[in-house]
């Protein structure tokens, strides 16, 4: 297959044999002509091209996202809104390629009062691996949420917060050298009320969390007030 070819049957073969096209391609043909092709399908009608796109983005082009342009930031915030939670979970992960670009724009947004998309940017700032560029506005925004009126925000709040502690974070989200003594005793007795929930999954979460705090305060010498 030549080049020509690869970008003709990318051009016009249905989605389905699009994938056949790109695992034969040879990685030479992923170009510019390529990656713009793959931006311009990020809005197209069809939940599956802009999945199909995603993918190729995050798969065959890091290093052009690890350097985007403001608009490219600011689409992959937007899909964020997506419909499809396959969309939105590789439009996470291509944010944090993406680098301080696109941590910037997920705190711009974080204040959305759009409740739904909120609680999907504090999601994605949990999953970011450039918090430490930016620390004190991260748990900033994160400790706003778990004080917010609406549930959802807060139990996104609360999970983002302890999966960026060192308690169970993975290395590359962990924020490195803050104290989070005050943040465990300002989230314990959140996580204690969702153990209260009528809600299986807040209750599992809240009592996990609930649980190393607990197993942390008390190796340092005693439990802070419920």
């Amino acid at each position: 297959m030549t080049k020509e070819e690869f970008k003709d049957k990318l051009g016009k073969l249905p989605i389905v044999e699009k994938w056949a096209v790109i695992e034969e391609a040879d990685i030479s043909f992923f170009d510019t002509d390529i990656f713009n092709f793959f931006v311009f399908h990020l809005q197209d009608s069809d939940d599956k091209v802009r999945f199909f796109a995603l993918y190729n983005l995050i798969d065959k082009f890091q290093e052009k996202l690890a350097r985007p342009d403001t608009e490219l930031v600011k689409l992959m915030i937007k899909l964020l809104a997506d419909e499809s939670a396959p969309v939105i979970d590789r439009a996470a992960s291509a944010l944090s390629i993406m680098g301080e670009s696109g941590l910037n724009q997920l705190i711009e947004n974080s204040t959305s009062r759009d409740v739904e998309f909120r609680r999907i940017v504090i999601w994605t700032i949990g999953r970011n691996s450039n918090l430490n560029h930016r620390k004190e506005r991260v748990i900033e925004v994160l400790v706003d949420g778990v004080k917010d009126v609406d549930e959802k925000i807060r139990f996104t709040s609360l999970c983002a917060l302890m999966d960026v502690s060192p308690l169970c974070s993975f290395d590359l989200r962990e924020i490195k050298d803050y104290d989070f003594s005050a943040i465990y005793d300002l989230v314990k007795p959140i996580a204690k009320s969702f153990m209260e929930s009528g809600n299986e999954n807040y209750v599992d979460f809240g009592k996990r969390y609930y649980q190393l705090i607990e197993k942390e305060q008390t190796a340092k010498g005693g439990t802070a007030n419920d």
